[in-house]
């Protein structure tokens, strides 16, 4: 009995929590059919509309949304049951790293199952369509939704507007220029006194006497042409290329020059020089009939390069040819274009300059004594250099019609010349008895003047360079021209010989004169200017 009053109770409890289950309301859960996938869309977060539990129902026309309704999205409003009141809930400053306003948003609803219910943030797109309230304390805006959206990047036309300084510098391309030339120039020529003569016997070659005649000296002595070399390479330091740096050389290598006569040719060979003891004009004999044999020689040698670096800037240009000029290159389209470039810099060049005259003696049995049945080697060497340092300031115009340009640049340089001057003579005897004798002195090198020289001077170095050129294309171009370089106060070889000697100061020479108490030959540092010029031909790349 009693179990029986226990099962009943026990199925009327079961049954009770059975009806109370079934009038409770249904909690919504998605279908179970698998979700469709669908393309991203924009997220609207309506004003007042808080998430709650309870049935969904389909929204009114008179809910009022903040924009329209995206394609794909079906809004929902929910029943209050009751709604609780708002209690105001700050989501944390930034979406996503957007300055966007704070939203505020309802709290106290417990979780649902979308995210805003559970606090978590969208994620942002550009684009996307937010409606927000203001954070608290500010005035309400505006009910237009904010708008994200892409900002466009502007520039100018050359790119570097809005840029910072280091923008432009990482931003920055360099462009080169480089180009060689071929130089085929000629030097001044330098002057000697006369150095070698030679005559009938009965004259011997002395100067003045009717049959002497100057075999070597006496007018300018040549060096010949120079072939040689130049090298140009720099950059520009903008786009527009009205600031480039350059740097540039030069070099003209000598050739030695070689003159010679020889007893075969000439029977009487002298060198002719005034004597202080006799205040007249005499000679050194090197071949005579019946006293001696040999030849005499003379040989010069000159070379000449430098270097400079300038810095070129842009003066003015402009094109027949189009409205816009940058680099004038626009004139290749058929107008005339000229572009006029100053240049400033600094410049070095290096002259080295030498002369020397040998003698190979051998003299006779009846030669006069100590010399006699002696083989002499005789030697006199005058050597130069000049160095020039300076600044200097110049002018490139180029003027262009189509691929043809006509380019005249003048440049003019002032600073020091640093002058060396170096003297060297001497004697080499074997005598007749195997005896062998080295002379300070040779001739016109002697005790008097031997030795090494410096002194500065003032300079002055201008040139002058036209060129034309035809335009292969936009990197390469060819050209042709002339150049003229002047060089003012220099010392050369020739100039420095003093051909006023003291008889008793020459080595083995058997005068019979007393000394004449002058220091002669001196060192004379006898200025002159110089010159060089000649074509050249070039080809020039650009990249």
């Amino acid at each position: 009995m009693k179990r029986g009053v226990w099962i009943g109770g026990l199925f009327l409890s079961f049954g009770a929590w059975a009806y109370q289950a079934a009038a409770q309301e249904v909690i919504w859960r998605p279908s179970a059919r698998p979700a469709e996938l669908l393309p991203p869309v924009r997220l609207v977060v309506l004003p007042d509309a808080g998430a709650t539990i309870g049935k969904p129902r389909p929204a009114t026309t008179t809910e009022p949304l903040a924009v329209s309704t995206p394609s794909g999205v079906i809004a929902a409003s929910y029943h209050a049951n009751p709604a609780p009141t708002p209690v105001p809930r700050v989501w944390p400053d930034g979406l996503d790293g957007l300055d966007a306003p704070t939203p505020v948003t309802t709290t106290a609803p417990p979780p649902g199952i979308f995210a805003v219910d559970r606090g978590v943030k969208p994620a942002l797109f550009l684009g996307e369509t937010i409606a927000v309230s203001p954070k608290p304390g500010r005035a309400a805006p505006s009910a237009a939704p904010l708008i994200l959206a892409p900002v466009p990047i502007t520039e100018n036309s050359s790119g570097e507007e809005g840029m910072t300084t280091f923008e432009r510098i990482e931003s920055w391309q360099p462009k080169f220029y480089a180009c060689g030339e071929y130089l085929l120039w000629r030097f001044k020529k330098d002057t000697t006194p006369p150095l070698i003569s030679t005559s009938q016997p009965r004259d011997f070659g002395i100067l003045g006497r009717p049959t002497t005649q100057v075999l070597f000296g006496g007018d300018g002595l040549s060096s010949g042409t120079h072939s040689g070399a130049r090298f140009t390479a720099g950059f520009w330091l903008d786009d527009c290329e009205h600031k480039a740096v350059e740097i540039s050389g030069f070099f003209l290598p000598g050739d030695e020059r070689q003159f010679q006569a020889n007893s075969a040719m000439f029977p009487v060979i002298a060198r002719p020089f005034f004597s202080v003891n006799r205040n007249a004009e005499t000679v050194q004999l090197t071949a005579f009939p019946g006293l001696s044999t040999g030849n005499a020689n003379v040989s010069n040698a000159s070379n000449l390069w430098g270097l400079e670096a300038n810095l070129r800037c842009n003066l003015c240009c402009g094109s027949t040819g189009c409205k816009d000029c940058c680099d004038c290159g626009c004139g290749r389209d058929g107008g005339w274009t000229y572009r006029v470039d100053a240049l400033g810099g600094v410049r070095y060049l290096n002259l080295r300059e030498g002369l020397t005259i040998t003698e190979n003696v051998q003299n006779s049995p009846t030669a006069p004594p100590p010399v006699n049945s002696a083989r002499a080697f005789v030697f006199d060497q005058f050597a130069t250099r000049n160095q020039f340092y300076g600044g200097q300031v110049g002018l490139d115009t180029e003027f262009s019609r189509g691929p043809w340009s006509l380019n005249i640049r003048g440049k003019v340089a002032i600073g020091d010349t640093h002058q060396d001057l170096n003297i060297n003579g001497s004697q080499n005897v074997t005598f007749a008895n195997g005896t062998n004798r080295n002379f300070v002195g040779g001739l016109l090198a002697e005790r008097s003047n031997i030795g090494s020289f410096h002194r500065d001077r003032f300079s002055v170095v201008p040139e002058v360079d036209l060129n034309v050129s035809y335009h292969l294309n936009d990197h390469v171009r060819v050209f042709a021209g002339y150049d003229f370089l002047y060089w003012s106060s220099v010392v050369r070889p020739g100039r420095q010989i003093d051909r006023t000697i003291d008889e008793t100061l020459i080595p083995n020479f058997a005068s019979g004169q007393a000394p004449a108490g002058q220091n002669r030959p001196m060192v004379l540092f006898h200025e002159s200017d110089f010159w060089a010029q000649g074509l050249n031909l070039g080809l020039e790349f650009r990249f």
